[in-house]
């Protein structure tokens, strides 16, 4: 199985070069899409022109201005065994944008905190990525609310494929590390432990302007 892990970055500002470097020294192949910002939307044409140009088995995207790789693809691909097959995202503790319709949506069956889709991380077959922007590109360009951004198109995507979509909620590969504090989790010299889920996930992403200075040396 081969992985490609993509972004979408026009500016290397804002700890991009933590991304990046962090990417190169754990082994990753990384491919950095570049082209005019559209806003957060401009993330699902780059995944979308990725899946279908890109020669790969597996895509991953990530943020490219907040995001930290602590492990390998090795260790990705042995924790993504168990999904294989389907799209596996990133999952954090509040329903954001807080849209009425996908919240009440969600039924919960986790005993985790992490029970919501994050969208700035997530991991899957690159032709099932394909199919599923396919089926829902023109519905996308002509019903969704563009300014709710990505997330919350990739919410309604979640909510109408969990056949082939799952969340992230044991914090395995992906830590969205927004809506709480890291005081008592255990910082190792190359890991972060989740005290809630016993998990050292591969992917940190400090979302919702969470402060990730204190942790730029793991990129080092």
């Amino acid at each position: 199985m081969t992985l490609t892990v993509i972004a979408h970055a026009n500016i290397e500002g804002h700890h991009f070069h933590a991304m990046k470097s962090s990417a190169e020294k754990h082994g990753y192949h990384l491919k950095i899409f570049n082209g005019k910002w559209h806003g957060l939307r401009s993330k699902i044409t780059t995944l979308y022109t990725a899946s279908k140009t890109e020669d790969c088995d597996l895509l991953m995207l990530v943020d490219a201005f907040d995001t930290i790789f602590m492990a390998g693809p090795g260790k990705v691909m042995d924790l993504y065994e168990k999904h294989e097959g389907k799209a596996l995202f990133s999952a954090e503790k509040a329903c954001w944008p807080p849209h009425p319709v996908v919240n009440g949506r969600y039924i919960h069956t986790v005993d985790t905190p992490w029970r919501y889709l994050n969208s700035g991380g997530f991991i899957g077959p690159r032709k099932l990525f394909t199919d599923l922007l396919d089926k829902a590109w023109d519905e996308w360009n002509n019903k969704y609310d563009h300014g709710l951004g990505d997330q919350y198109f990739y919410h309604c995507l979640y909510l109408d494929n969990q056949n082939t979509i799952a969340l992230d909620t044991g914090c395995e590969i992906f830590q969205s590390m927004a809506h709480h504090s890291l005081d008592g989790w255990i910082k190792g010299p190359d890991f972060i432990e989740n005290p809630e889920t016993g998990t050292m996930p591969v992917v940190l992403h400090f979302n919702g302007m969470t402060p990730m200075d204190g942790y730029l040396h793991y990129a080092e």
